[in-house]
């Protein structure tokens, strides 16, 4: 084992993850971090002391607040710019849910992320053990919707997958 995931919920929040990536940093592993970029100051922090940062971009930026619970924008937005500007490398990623990703949601994400190296584009699979009851029984994402939305974001990301 030549790496290690730092994943949560969202490890920005636990004041130990300084501590435990200078920890995986001495023992030799190359280092991902996956964050919801809602920290980041802590972010800007990390970005030195990780190989690796993939950020969800869960919805356009309007939607934040009622779709993700949060809506400080303005620290979304900067965790973009610091990811797009400071770390080693980087992907942002979004998981399509066919309800909420359309055409103008996915165009608004390509304009937020602007300029950045890569995109990913997920499907969305159903669970029993989704927090939101309503997503337990959406449709996952069909290939055709990920392709459209793969798309339209190719014309604001250098590489989409």
């Amino acid at each position: 084992m030549d790496g290690a995931v730092v994943t949560g919920g969202e490890p920005t929040l636990n004041p130990g993850v300084f501590r435990f990536v200078e920890r995986l940093r001495e023992w030799g592993f190359a280092i991902k971090l996956d964050t919801n970029g809602s920290q980041p100051r802590v972010l800007e922090q990390l970005l030195p002391q990780v190989d690796y940062v993939a950020m969800d971009v869960k919805f356009a930026p309007t939607d934040y607040p009622a779709r993700a619970g949060f809506g400080d924008i303005g620290a979304l937005t900067e965790s973009i710019r610091l990811i797009r500007e400071k770390a080693a490398d980087y992907e942002f990623r979004t998981t399509v849910i066919e309800a909420w990703h359309h055409a103008d949601q996915m165009q608004a994400i390509g304009e937020w992320v602007k300029g950045a190296r890569r995109h990913v584009v997920q499907a969305f699979v159903p669970r029993f053990d989704l927090p939101d009851p309503a997503c337990r029984s959406m449709p996952e994402t069909r290939s055709e919707v990920l392709q459209a939305s793969a798309e339209v974001l190719r014309r604001y990301v250098a590489q989409v997958e």
